[in-house]
């Protein structure tokens, strides 16, 4: 079974660092893990522009990069999580979504095939850095409440990790210990 760990959130309040750092307790720990890492970064850092079909791209490659890791590791993290390219497509298109229905079929059909997903919401704790983003800060604030509704409106259960990012990794090892007890 592959367990997948989801940071979620808008852009700037850590989510790649928090990635990193949980693969790398991982790593250290002996667990077979690997990190996916968000694919749009790039393109914001060479300023290129999100059209209003991109996502679909997006998404395809961000699925591509997570399902084929399914079964062959034990964890697989990611600072940008399937559920999170409906929430930016309807965040840049006025609310609709060609992708919303995918990826919660996606979710479930890996549910089916035995992989469980693991949503961490990250509460913003530190300053908004704007570099190699899309997003201001109140734009990314706006996004937060955004990922929020979307977990609520499809029932997905997640873990809400409101501590500062030296934390973050201690809560999250934390919690993924316990969930293998069960």
């Amino acid at each position: 079974m592959t367990v997948v760990v989801n940071m979620l959130g808008g852009s700037g309040l850590g989510k790649s660092t928090t990635a990193a750092g949980l693969y790398h307790q991982m790593k250290l720990d002996g667990k077979n893990v690997e990190l996916v890492r968000e694919y749009v970064k790039n393109w914001a850092w060479d300023g290129k522009k999100i059209g209003q079909y991109d996502q679909i791209y997006i998404f395809g490659k961000q699925a591509r990069s997570e399902y084929m890791l399914y079964n062959k590791v034990d964890y697989i993290i990611t600072d940008s999580p399937i559920i999170l390219s409906p929430v930016y497509e309807k965040f840049y298109n006025n609310g609709e979504s060609m992708i919303e229905e995918a990826s919660i079929k996606f979710l479930e059909k890996a549910k089916k095939n035995g992989v469980k997903h693991i949503n961490f919401l990250l509460d913003r704790k530190k300053p908004f850095n704007p570099e190699g983003r899309y997003e201001t800060e109140e734009q990314a604030k706006t996004v937060d409440v955004k990922v929020s509704e979307f977990l609520a409106d499809h029932g997905l259960t997640y873990e809400k990790v409101d501590c500062v990012d030296e934390e973050r990794i201690k809560f999250m090892m934390d919690f993924l210990n316990e969930m293998q007890k069960m």
